[in-house]
């Protein structure tokens, strides 16, 4: 795949620059945003150029990508939005056993990435990116950072609610398709975070207050209280948030990507599940 790196006023100008070099239409390639640059005083002292990496996509690649996400979308076709509250079912005493193993077991696992498998995990979720984006014919730029266990694609566009959609669900909906494809050949997978326009940050407190209100509910009716699929992200921030409450427990159920949370009285439980 030939990349180059392109500098220029502005992230677009760069980009510009780069795809005439490359001889290339914007269709055709996946940018990675270095440096935004910066204007400085009165527009010129101290100004800094803005930096991209541009890289043309493999045909092949880009059609594959495009099949693998027809496909996911005929076996996932009523994907749920998550934060709907969802009635508590009825569980055995042994599925909820399994259901903790399956918590300690994922919580123990901390796989260690490899530079190799992040550059290919992140190369996939920004070629599913582009895919989708350009079927949605949203212009747009992508800027990446890394955690210790995520990769965050910040989206940049002119319409971002459009992109979030209703509580998110867009957003989630686009975010699910990504990690299926980036993560669905690989040995250590892990989860890729897409954001625009800082909704993540908003979401979590969202989130936060939801875990919260959910918890007083349980505390209150002495019921437990199932929450709609949730990603590994957002599950996590419910987990997190409730951890140090010893009123309440939580365990994640379910199987595959998508996993409710359950939040229950620990009357009958001193511990906490958390994943």
């Amino acid at each position: 795949m030939k990349s180059i790196e392109q500098q220029g006023k502005t992230v677009d100008d760069a980009i510009q620059k780069a795809l005439e070099q490359l001889e290339v239409s914007r269709e055709q390639v996946s940018v990675e945003i270095l440096d935004e640059g910066s204007r400085g005083l009165f527009g010129f002292m101290g100004s800094k150029p803005a930096k991209v990496r541009v890289s043309v996509r493999a045909e092949s690649t880009y059609n594959a990508i495009k099949e693998e996400l027809q496909a996911v979308q005929k076996q996932e076709p009523h994907y749920q939005e998550p934060l709907r509250q969802a009635e508590p079912r009825p569980q055995q005493e042994t599925q909820d056993k399994q259901d903790e193993q399956e918590d300690e077991q994922e919580e123990r696992a901390k796989p260690q990435y490899t530079e190799e498998s992040l550059q290919q995990i992140t190369t996939l979720a920004k070629d599913a990116l582009h895919v989708i984006m350009t079927q949605l014919q949203v212009e747009y730029n992508v800027e990446v950072k890394r955690r210790e266990d995520q990769i965050l694609l910040n989206i940049h566009c002119e319409n971002e609610n459009f992109l979030i959609g209703r509580r998110g669900a867009t957003l989630d909906a686009i975010q699910y398709l990504v990690n299926r494809i980036a993560n669905k050949n690989v040995q250590e997978k892990i989860q890729v975070v897409l954001d625009t326009s800082d909704y993540r940050v908003n979401r979590k407190q969202r989130l936060q207050r939801l875990a919260l209100r959910l918890s007083r509910r349980v505390k209150m009716t002495g019921k437990p209280v199932t929450v709609a699929p949730m990603n590994p992200h957002d599950r996590r921030i419910i987990h997190l948030t409730l951890q140090d409450d010893p009123a309440v427990r939580t365990l994640s159920r379910g199987t595959g990507f998508m996993r409710r949370v359950v939040i229950s009285s620990s009357r009958n439980s001193g511990r906490s599940r958390k994943k």
